[in-house]
């Protein structure tokens, strides 16, 4: 179980478009996958985090206003722990 952020339904992609007949593939897109992961902060998650960060060329200042807004709210843990991880991303993923 994972929390996604608020309308996290209509940034969805399709993955392997075309590649099924009767298949759509969605998955979250690269932000929203980076913020199902941060409550959690495994190891493998913050390596996740800062593959998809980098390969995608991705914006902190998006990532950490979407947190604000859109999962912050729903945060079910450490609200506060929550904040600091993201911190903490965000340095590792920039550097």
């Amino acid at each position: 179980m994972t929390t996604l952020p608020e309308d996290y339904e209509t940034r969805l992609q399709e993955m392997a478009k075309g590649q099924f007949k009767h298949l759509r593939l969605l998955v979250p897109d690269s932000y929203d996958c980076i913020l199902s992961k941060i409550e959690r902060n495994a190891d493998v998650d913050v390596n996740h985090a800062e593959y998809l960060f980098q390969s995608q060329k991705l914006d902190a200042q998006v990532l950490r206003e979407r947190y604000e807004k859109e999962l912050r709210p729903y945060v079910i843990g450490d609200v506060p722990r929550t904040d600091t991880t993201l911190k903490l991303w965000i340095e590792i993923l920039t550097s």
